[in-house]
């Protein structure tokens, strides 16, 4: 039993919980909740408590103030700027720095976690959290192959999550590439104007990770 902390009790962190009490209840013993501010990381600790304790039947969701980051064996970085206007370079400046100042925490805290790195830009904030800890993960483009898949069912997405990915396929589909392409760069924008925010479809592949981390 492994005890997981979600960094950022946003719309991504809150989903990416729910999630973790639904697939793995009886993969964790402790579910700690972080976030800067008060109100939120309680009101979410509270909630995933009711949930859990109708499901689950458990008590076992705690909420901690960043300068207060519990040791854990799976951390999930979800903090962070997030503007659909901006690209996810356009973020690196100040996500950088927050990304790189949870990595050192954690490093001193248990130096053998996993870190999975939902923040954008992932690939880019995970190069620099490897600096300080072994095993990290970025996320990004498994959510990217299962959104191109839906047309290009062969095909699959390597490299950078968002503008630098890199797009294996068989022959057949190059005549699909450009129109997908531009498709798959839209996909994140057109639900972002929509409702706001994403959440799910990187709820799915940060559970996908944890299947791994967790087995």
């Amino acid at each position: 039993m492994q005890d997981i902390c979600i960094i950022g009790t946003g719309n991504c962190g809150s989903a990416i919980a729910m999630g973790i009490l639904l697939k793995f209840s009886e993969k964790f013993e402790i579910l700690f909740l972080v976030d800067i501010d008060k109100n939120k990381r309680r009101g979410e600790q509270l909630d995933l408590a009711d949930a859990d304790m109708v499901y689950n039947h458990k008590n076992r969701i705690f909420a901690s103030e960043p300068k207060n980051l519990p040791h854990a064996d799976i951390y999930i970085l979800t903090a962070g700027k997030n503007n659909f206007k901006k690209s996810r370079k356009e973020l690196l400046p100040f996500n950088k720095k927050l990304t790189i100042d949870y990595a050192k925490k954690i490093a001193n805290i248990n130096p053998d976690a996993w870190l999975i790195v939902v923040t954008n830009p992932s690939y880019e904030l995970s190069v620099e959290a490897m600096k300080y800890l072994r095993y990290v993960i970025p996320c990004g483009t498994l959510l990217d192959t299962g959104r191109l898949q839906k047309k290009m069912p062969l095909s699959y997405v390597t490299g950078v999550h968002g503008e630098g990915y890199i797009i294996n396929m068989d022959t057949d589909n190059k005549n699909k590439l450009k129109e997908n392409i531009e498709r798959l760069r839209n996909s994140a924008q057109k639900i972002m104007k929509l409702k706001g925010y994403t959440q799910w479809g990187i709820t799915a592949e940060v559970i996908k990770h944890l299947e791994k981390v967790l087995s």
